[in-house]
């Protein structure tokens, strides 16, 4: 079993791309797209209204992780055509991404170009922010909208990344995003594609924890805020790995950024919306494991730390 425990009251949008290396390449190597699509707040409320603020403004966030074993070639491009009833009104490009970007609007399409090179588990992202219909025109109470974004260039394939969201007053519950962008393990070979021969070896796991999120006060949040454990019970044959480092992290170096470089264990990318979506990394480590678990992954957002603990 494994518990996440979120000591924060902040939303969480997307503790993911998770990637953990599984495995020392060996053949061909290439990059590959991890691409998911989310709103914030996960409700769209009718009537709302983007903000370069955040908090009291509909954003979706394109986030694209090379999930692949190689830097991407050539510059990297996200589209996004927004669904009737949503009117584009920015896009913002990736703020911790440092080769740069540049994003356009051209009526409900945005487009950011990105010129590379993307590393293998450095994240870019598009923040695009609408308007949402509150005439009842279009949009009503209870509608779904679908969303479709493609991300395209960089020497690999086009992925395409889809969300649903409903219009909705009411607040999204507390749970995990439908599909494997809210929880999912996707396993991917040394080439990029996907490892889905049984018994095979994957080079990269990424691993998807992203929850629901909705507007409390100035910024969203999680629905009632608050701490949470959420606990994941893995198949039978599939065990964590306490020793998956040379060392292991204290949480004093945790708290202090100063964890060994030989205890981390896999890259995050973490999404928060504190003064508005972004994305950025961190590493994940081996910490030592609490009295009566056998084992500890911990990492930190904004000043807080969140574990990931295994139990048999």
């Amino acid at each position: 079993m494994n518990t996440v425990t979120k000591k924060i009251a902040i939303a969480l949008m997307a503790l993911g791309a998770l990637l953990v290396p599984a495995a020392q390449a060996s053949a061909a190597q290439a990059p590959a797209w991890r691409f998911d699509v989310s709103s914030v707040p996960t409700n769209l409320v009718p009537g709302s209204s983007f903000s370069y603020i955040g908090g009291e403004t509909p954003d979706y966030l394109a986030v694209a992780t090379n999930v692949g074993t190689a830097p991407t070639k050539g510059p990297v491009t996200i589209t996004d055509t927004l669904p009737a009833g949503l009117t584009l009104k920015a896009v913002i490009p990736s703020f911790s991404y440092q080769n740069g970007g540049s994003c356009s609007i051209a009526g409900a399409t945005a487009t950011c170009v990105f010129p590379g090179p993307i590393q293998p588990g450095e994240v870019i992202y598009a923040r695009i922010g609408f308007d949402v219909d509150g005439t009842g025109t279009i949009l009503h109470e209870g509608d779904v909208i679908a969303n479709q974004a493609i991300i395209s260039g960089g020497g690999t394939s086009a992925v395409v990344g889809e969300n649903t969201t409903e219009v909705s007053s009411a607040p999204a519950p507390f749970e995990f995003l439908p599909g494997i962008p809210g929880f999912g393990i996707s396993p991917y070979a040394e080439d990029g594609t996907a490892e889905t021969q049984a018994g095979g070896h994957p080079h990269v796991l990424s691993v998807n924890l992203a929850f629901s999120t909705t507007k409390i006060g100035r910024y969203p949040a999680g629905v009632d805020g608050g701490e949470r454990n959420v606990n994941v019970y893995l198949p039978h044959g599939a065990i964590v790995n306490p020793t998956a480092t040379p060392r292991r992290c204290g949480e004093v170096q945790l708290e202090a950024y100063a964890c060994p470089a030989n205890s981390q264990n896999g890259v995050i990318n973490i999404g928060t919306s504190v003064g508005g979506p972004t994305v950025g990394p961190a590493g994940l480590y081996n910490m030592e494991p609490a009295p009566g678990k056998a084992s500890n992954f911990g990492f930190v957002v904004v000043f807080y730390p969140v574990h990931i603990e295994g139990g048999v």
